[in-house]
């Protein structure tokens, strides 16, 4: 589209020369030879494009297409690595929250096995029953030693992802009554079709077809290109004098290419097909983008069914171990029956801690499907107020060096 200014040497030998033989008389004739046998040439051109069909304006948009595709995947890999960290981090909270679980079982079942031995001293409970007690606080203490080996693996996972030396400390999961409120399904899917860049990699790929598709259309029109060029020369233009000389040239070409045996044709044929394939791919990533939704939303809404229902468990078997535990004390109960409720109290901490973590990687999960996980996160129970976004306006989310807005 600008003009192009080149600077141009050349130093040539020519073994032969241009003659002019004059007759001088019978049987006699002289000649004269024309231009210098040792040819030097520097010139400095400034040539130009005039009229070429619009087709350079479209290759250039063609191509500013393809670097805003490039930038759109740029943003889902960061994407993606984001939900990896929230993942991860959410992966070692809920360890936490598992060792929390079983540090107060431990408390529990070292308090059943000190008032069992108690009674084994006075000949009321039998050495079975502390060897009952005994396993299930060996089990126990396995496992939370087995949480702890699995935290500094995933430990050193986040840190690898984060490019740290090492992940120092993990906040607790604060405790909640109820999980957080979510918008609706609707406003989700209208989100992820604004913002999820693979649907702007598709739009921008689609537009990038169709660029294509008119720079070739544009080899039906006619080619016009000016150029000027200045000379310092030896010979110049007077092959007479084999001197130094300096001179300048202008010129306009006319190029119109008439036929190519259908060339032109099949390439349009081709672009056509290319954006056809290119409309059904973005239509399956839409479809795909919004599967991905329903499912996400789907599983934060199974997640916080869970939290309600299983923290309503959680309550119930902590009164049933108190109960049990009285009974105990009071010999109306058996160390099987108060080993019995304390596993399950302690199964029951561990699923209530599994769906607080489930909500949380789902709610990662749904923001990534929705595209907003890059964004900053909405506050609880209010859909996330973002703007729609056709795709002829998803370039002005991108800044000129490349940086999203």
């Amino acid at each position: 589209m600008w003009p192009m200014l080149s600077l141009r040497s050349s130093a040539s030998y020519v073994s032969e020369l241009a003659r002019l033989d004059l007759p001088l008389g019978p049987g006699s004739a002289a000649g004269i030879e024309f231009g210098s046998r040792d040819q030097y040439d520097l010139s400095l051109e400034l040539s130009m494009p005039i009229f070429t069909g619009m087709r350079t304006k479209y290759i250039v948009r063609s191509a500013e297409e393809y670097r805003l595709q490039a930038i759109y995947r740029r943003e889902r890999s960061r994407n993606t690595i984001l939900l990896q960290v929230h993942r991860l981090y959410y992966g070692l909270q809920a360890n936490l929250l598992g060792q929390e679980v079983l540090r107060a079982s431990t408390r529990r079942l070292e308090n059943h096995l000190n008032q069992t031995r108690n009674l084994l001293e006075h000949a009321q409970a039998t050495a079975f029953d502390t060897l009952e007690v005994a396993n299930r606080l060996l089990e126990t203490e396995t496992a939370l030693a087995a949480l702890r080996h699995q935290y500094r693996v995933n430990a050193g996972n986040l840190a690898h992802i984060l490019d740290i030396p090492a992940v120092d400390s993990i906040d607790s999961l604060p405790a909640e009554d109820a999980p957080p409120g979510i918008a609706s399904l609707e406003e989700y899917e209208r989100a992820a079709l604004a913002h999820r860049p693979e649907i702007a990699v598709e739009d921008h790929a689609l537009l990038e077809l169709d660029y294509k598709r008119k720079a070739a259309r544009a080899a039906y029109f006619p080619q016009v290109y000016a150029s000027a060029r200045y000379h310092y020369a030896r010979p110049g233009v007077n092959f007479f004098e084999n001197e130094w000389m300096d001179y300048y040239s202008a010129a306009v070409q006319f190029q119109w290419e008439l036929w190519n045996m259908g060339r032109r044709g099949n390439e349009l044929k081709q672009a056509d097909r290319a954006r056809d394939v290119s409309r059904l791919e973005r239509e399956r990533v839409r479809k795909e983008i919004l599967r991905e939704v329903a499912a996400a939303y789907e599983d934060i809404t199974s997640a916080t069914d869970q939290i309600l229902l299983q923290g309503r468990l959680v309550g119930q078997e902590r009164e049933r171990y108190r109960i049990v535990l009285e009974r105990y004390r009071e010999g109306l109960a058996t160390s099987f029956d108060l080993r019995d409720a304390e596993e399950s109290l302690t199964s029951a901490e561990l699923r209530l801690a599994g769906s607080r973590v489930d909500f949380e990687i789902g709610r990662a999960a749904l923001n990534y499907s929705a595209g907003l996980i890059g964004l900053k996160r909405q506050p609880a129970g209010e859909a996330p107020d973002l703007p729609a976004a056709a795709p002829g306006n998803r370039i002005e989310r991108i800044d000129r060096d490349g940086g999203s807005k």
